[in-house]
C-alpha cells in the first residue's frame, strides 16, 4: 500500500485562517489550475480527512474532484 499526503497550505504552513476559514483557497483556485488534485484523485482508493474538514467540504456544493463524499 502507497499512502500519499496532499495538504493546500499558505506559504507560512497554515492551512485554514485562526478561525478556521479556507476563503483563501478562492483565489488559487479562481486560476483555473487544480494542481494535479483531479490526477491524483482519479488514482487513489481512498481519502481520509478529519471529521471538521469533511463537514465543511459538504457545505462547498458538489465536489469538484469526481469522487462521492458518502460518509
Amino acid at each position: 500500500m502507497t499512502v500519499v499526503l496532499c495538504v493546500a497550505c499558505s506559504l507560512y504552513g497554515y492551512i485554514a485562517t485562526p478561525d478556521g476559514g479556507v476563503e483563501w483557497l478562492s483565489a488559487i483556485e479562481a486560476g483555473g489550475e487544480d494542481y494535479a488534485c483531479r490526477s491524483l484523485f482519479d488514482v487513489v482508493d481512498a481519502l481520509i480527512m478529519a471529521s471538521s474538514t469533511y463537514e465543511q467540504i459538504l457545505g462547498f456544493g458538489d465536489w469538484p474532484y469526481g469522487l462521492s463524499l458518502a460518509g
